[in-house]
């Protein structure tokens, strides 16, 4: 987390990056709850610094 909050902090609005729990939608849909979810407020500018976050994530 450390690294990503590092590396895409120009595209984080408040609160770094961080773990969640499975929302109670994603439980009840049995959603990839194997998978670690993670949030983050998206400054809504940089979508393809997004795009760039999340070719990161799902090489992890």
């Amino acid at each position: 987390m450390t690294a990503l909050n590092e590396d895409f902090a120009d595209i984080v609005a408040g609160p770094p990056i961080s773990r969640i729990d499975p929302t109670p939608e994603e439980v009840a849909d049995d959603d990839n709850l194997h998978l670690a979810p993670i949030a983050l407020g998206f400054n809504r500018r940089d979508y393809g610094r997004l795009r760039q976050f999340i070719d990161v994530l799902n090489r992890l």
